[in-house]
């Protein structure tokens, strides 16, 4: 048993720091405007939560990754009143400073995927703009965002999985507009800047999970279905 959080929240991020410390930043407290604004650090040797800094932006359903240098990244989310957050901020989890704002996104999204793929740029895949956003982006510091190529099929709530091979595997999600929940998957190949089909999900889902097995493998397990909570999982198999 750890101790409490020092503020409760959901739809937060929780990214893993180059010490084994776990920075957890943003999120809400309720539906809608409750947003948290001050994040906080997971110390494993004391099981213990410390209030850190603030975000420069208040953010729900962003995402967090982990930068070579320590820092990390925050991308999207919503705003308040649900609105679409554009902008990206770098945190430095042992500074005493707010974090501090790195770029924008042409398009606001939230509920979309960062992968870290192997030359350390960041995918930005999908997302959820009133519709899935068959957009993606590249993110690197030095430089901000670029355009990539485009989903084969617009998403939220997907996964994506950096392959042992490099390539980035991006399974199920939802779409407003291509049927509702998707069986599809893609492959993104990062030295052609493009993604192309895959093998499909026997069962359509999202909010599941997609984890990278030793031998190359992926499971993707639970999530929700067209009936409610899964309880099943699919292996995929490059």
């Amino acid at each position: 048993t750890a101790s409490h959080m020092q503020k409760p929240r959901a739809w937060h991020t929780a990214t893993v720091l180059l010490n084994g410390q776990v920075l957890i930043a943003g999120g809400t407290t309720g539906p809608t405007d409750d947003l948290v604004r001050m994040s906080e650090l997971f110390d494993p040797s004391s099981r213990t939560f410390s209030l850190i800094h603030s975000t420069h932006y208040s953010r729900q359903r962003h995402t967090g990754s982990l930068l070579s240098d320590g820092n990390v990244v925050l991308i999207g989310g919503y705003k308040e009143h649900l609105s679409m957050n554009d902008s990206a901020e770098i945190c430095d989890p042992y500074s005493i400073i707010s974090c501090a704002p790195s770029a924008y996104m042409p398009t606001g999204r939230a509920q979309h995927t960062t992968t870290i793929l192997q030359d350390g740029k960041i995918l930005i895949t999908g997302g959820n703009e009133g519709v899935g956003l068959s957009s993606a982006l590249l993110y690197d510091l030095a430089a901000g965002f670029s355009p990539t190529g485009s989903l084969v099929t617009g998403r939220y709530n997907h996964t994506a999985t950096l392959l042992q091979t490099g390539e980035v595997l991006v399974v199920g999600g939802y779409s407003s507009t291509g049927g509702g929940l998707l069986t599809s998957a893609e492959l993104y190949n990062p030295a052609t800047g493009t993604f192309s089909p895959t093998g499909s999900l026997n069962i359509g889902r999202h909010f599941h999970t997609a984890t990278l097995l030793p031998d190359g493998r992926v499971m993707v397990a639970g999530g929700s279905g067209g009936g409610g909570p899964l309880n099943s999982v699919e292996i995929y198999t490059p």
